[in-house]
């Protein structure tokens, strides 16, 4: 028997200067908590447009959470 677990939807973030986002998780193993990439769409009128794609290894959610937040700062900050 598989157990589905269940994972965190997207977040939005609204950066200091006013540009909205949305941070999105890249998913790999089906039982794992913890995503194994972060994509950044900003908000352009009614169309998301990618602002880039990072893989990586983290241990937790929150972990690549707080990790697209501070991509998020950068790459709206530009």
């Amino acid at each position: 028997m598989h157990l589905v677990v269940e994972r965190p939807y997207p977040v939005d973030y609204i950066h200091p200067n006013g540009e909205q986002a949305k941070i999105d998780f890249i998913w790999g193993d089906p039982k794992s908590m913890a995503p194994i990439g972060i994509t950044i769409w900003l908000k352009a009128g009614n169309d998301r447009v990618k602002l880039g794609e990072e893989m990586g290894e983290w241990r937790t959610f929150g972990e690549a959470l707080r990790h697209g937040i501070d991509l998020a700062f950068t790459w709206l900050g530009r």
